[in-house]
């Protein structure tokens, strides 16, 4: 990533783009998932509770709206992507929260599922604090 170069230009700008958008295309597949396939997802994970299964599909599709209108704008303002990040690093804490409190309940498919979702959703998270800790004077 480049430095600053003025005031009013964004760093890696065209960079968290690219992260919100594919961001946005994994949490739509799995927010998809979730919602059309609740019973299946609990079998293959361990997860009992096809209600959760369904509500977390349901609040996937919503975050997809916001990455998608976020990623399409003609400026990408740093305190919306820190908002991403946020929510982001509850994904992995809350992941982080159902293997501890699932763990025996589980199945090997279901722990390397939620572990490997958690380190995408984490990955994501530090591109988006990063671009909002690059950018965090934009429009000062």
């Amino acid at each position: 990533m480049q430095m600053m170069k003025e005031a009013g230009t964004l760093v890696g700008e065209k960079l968290i783009r690219s992260v919100l958008l594919i961001n946005a295309a994994g949490s739509a597949v799995c927010g998809l998932l979730l919602l059309a396939a609740a019973g299946a997802v609990s079998d293959w994970t361990g997860l009992e509770s096809q209600a959760a299964l369904r509500e977390t599909g349901l609040f996937l599709i919503v975050v997809v709206c916001f990455l998608l209108w976020t990623a399409t704008r003609s400026v990408i303002l740093p305190r919306v992507v820190l908002a991403f990040a946020v929510i982001d690093a509850l994904w992995v804490v809350g992941s982080a929260v159902v293997l501890g409190e699932s763990g025996s309940a589980l199945t090997a498919f279901g722990v390397l599922a939620i572990v490997l979702v958690a380190v995408a959703v984490g990955i994501f998270a530090v591109f988006e604090a990063l671009y909002f800790w690059r950018n965090r004077s934009f429009g000062r």
